[in-house]
C-alpha cells in the first residue's frame, strides 16, 4: 500500500555499505494528496500533531517526520475502507 503511493523507504545499500532509505516511486498524485490532508491533520488533528511533534523532539528532520505522518495517515485510511466504517476522530488523552 504505501509503495503504490511512493512512501515506501527504499535502502541503497550495498554489501557492507549501509547508505540512506529514500521514498521513490508510486503515484506522485496520491502522495500530493497526502501531503496536503496531512498538513490539514496536523493544524487540527491534536493525536497527529502529538505523533509529528514526538519525531521532531527525537531529532527526526522535518520532512521524515513527515513522511511518517502522511503514512500513518494511509494506513489509517486504508483500514477504514477495508473495513467499510465511517471515519472516527482518535479520542486525545489528557
Amino acid at each position: 500500500m504505501t509503495a503504490l503511493a511512493g512512501l515506501a523507504p527504499w535502502p541503497k545499500d550495498s554489501g557492507k555499505q549501509q547508505g540512506y532509505r529514500a521514498i521513490r516511486g508510486g503515484r506522485a498524485v496520491v502522495r500530493r494528496a497526502l501531503y496536503l490532508a496531512t498538513m490539514t491533520a496536523l493544524r487540527g488533528d491534536n493525536a497527529r500533531r502529538r505523533f509529528y511533534q514526538g519525531l521532531r523532539e527525537r531529532g527526526k528532520p522535518g520532512k521524515v517526520a513527515m513522511v511518517a505522518a502522511m503514512r500513518k495517515l494511509l494506513l489509517h485510511l486504508n483500514a477504514i475502507a477495508r473495513r467499510g466504517t465511517p471515519w472516527v476522530a482518535q479520542a486525545t488523552p489528557e
